[in-house]
């Protein structure tokens, strides 16, 4: 594990980062979606230069190669690779752009990378993909966060205990 890198697996618009940059971490910054990509990198110019930011701009997915992304038309933070979340969200009136991105499995992230001190997991609907891929490694990071995006006790259980099993 190495106590100075924490990956932000949905970066969105880098407000998470920008806080673990500023702690003195660096930064392995995931963003499947192209615009919020060249957002990040004229916001962190300095940092990218200076090698405390990567952005890796990929999905995460089951599988590398390519992955179709659904960018939401309203609110970019819904971007996804779930056609379920796609649908969850449409009930709301959100509107979607699908397009195709490469995608990276969150093993070979890690495999190029190391293990994080931390791990920040937001990418609507597949979290579970990092979770489970931590997995076939024996060290695992200090801190994991994500989100819950199921609609039944069934799903919550499975996912503690999935936690569980990573220690």
């Amino acid at each position: 594990m190495q106590d100075s890198l924490i990956f932000d697996i949905g970066c969105h618009r880098g407000e998470d980062s920008d806080f673990y940059l500023k702690k003195g971490f660096r930064v392995i910054a995931v963003e499947a979606n192209p615009a919020l990509c060249r957002e990040l990198k004229q916001k962190f110019a300095d940092q990218i230069a200076d090698g405390r930011f990567v952005i890796v701009e990929k999905a995460i997915a089951e599988q590398a190669g390519e992955v179709e992304f659904f960018v939401n038309e309203k609110a970019s933070i819904w971007g996804t690779i779930r056609a379920e979340m796609v649908k969850r969200n449409q009930y709301s009136g959100a509107m979607f752009t699908k397009i195709v991105v490469p995608a990276i499995t969150f093993a070979s992230l890690v495999e190029q990378f190391g293990i994080p001190y931390y791990l920040k997991i937001d990418i609507e609907g597949a979290d579970l993909l990092c979770q489970e891929g931590l997995l076939p490694f024996r060290k695992r990071p200090r801190f994991v966060s994500f989100e819950h995006d199921q609609d039944h006790l069934l799903a919550l259980r499975g996912e503690m205990s999935l936690l569980k099993r990573l220690g």
